[in-house]
């Protein structure tokens, strides 16, 4: 990985034979993570990335619930009687 100064992390060369520790993912996945912020702000953040997740999976659950309840072949609800719609009573 190359180097980047505006998050201060070295370059790791890629180098054709090495031998290295194994450290955690979340040390080198989140290298740009900052250390000085508070846990809180830090917790508070992923909780909004949650909600808004679960905001879309409850939204795409629910358009795919409409979309089934309208399949052809399903009966659908009756008239409703709305303005414009012709009704025929049967004697």
């Amino acid at each position: 990985m190359p180097e980047d100064p505006a998050i201060p992390a070295p370059e790791v060369p890629a180098l054709a034979s090495f031998e290295r520790t194994a450290i955690p993912d979340s040390e080198v996945l989140q290298r740009e993570q900052r250390t000085d912020v508070a846990g809180p702000l830090t917790a508070a953040a992923y909780a909004v990335v949650a909600a808004i997740a679960l905001s879309l999976l409850a939204l795409l659950a629910w358009g795919l619930h409409r979309l089934a309840a309208t399949a052809p072949g399903r009966a659908g609800p009756p008239p409703s009687g709305r303005s414009g719609d012709i009704l025929v009573a049967s004697a």
